[in-house]
């Protein structure tokens, strides 16, 4: 969040946030061991609407995880919170990192990001995106336009490296071989992992 006259960001409506999340947490965490991941979904969803529907904002749902919330309590363009306060862009994941294919998973998130009206970008109806995520002396070496290998070697002389000294963290999933290839074929050391982001 920018901090500007319609935007201020208190400790309360920072907590008010927390227990927005945690409601969700707490609400999912009841289904865990019960092979019931899809109504933990539901019950993270539910909870995350009914405690944000309390708080001191004029919110407007951009973004929304649509797999996550299969029964549809999520509309993007939706208005949420109690109608005072600041006037907000809001993306959230009742449950992220929860699979889609009802099999249970720890580590899975909820998750809420808010933003000035009108600034938070809509991706529409893309199902992947390439990111890339570099500590910050590297921050504009990088160019998501580039290769995988480009990328690493301009990320390894931001940082006075080599590229066999770079670790790279990439999802281990079926779209991203050529991503794992090229990035082993460069030299890097690679850790997959079955889920994050």
């Amino acid at each position: 969040m920018t901090q500007n006259d319609n935007l201020q960001p208190g400790r309360s409506f920072a907590l008010e946030l927390v227990r927005v999340t945690e409601a969700a947490a707490i609400s999912a965490a009841r289904f865990m061991g019960r092979g019931e991941a899809s109504n933990g979904g539901k019950a993270a969803a539910e909870a995350m609407l009914t405690f944000l529907s309390t708080v001191n904002m004029k919110g407007l749902i951009v973004m929304e995880d649509g797999k996550q919330d299969e029964h549809g309590l999520f509309q993007k363009a939706a208005l949420i919170g109690n109608g005072q306060g600041p006037e907000v862009d809001i993306a959230l994941a009742p449950a992220d990192g929860a699979p889609s294919s009802g099999q249970e998973k720890q580590n899975c998130i909820a998750a809420i990001s808010l933003a000035e009206r009108g600034s938070m970008w809509n991706p529409g109806h893309a199902s992947y995106l390439n990111k890339i995520v570099v500590e910050q002396q590297a921050r504009e070496a990088i160019d998501i336009r580039l290769s995988p290998t480009e990328n690493l070697h301009r990320i390894a002389e931001a940082l006075g490296k080599k590229v066999r000294e770079l670790s790279v963290f990439v999802l281990d999933k079926a779209r991203h071989g050529s991503l794992i290839e090229e990035t082993q074929q460069a030299g890097a050391r690679l850790t997959l992992h079955n889920d994050g982001d």
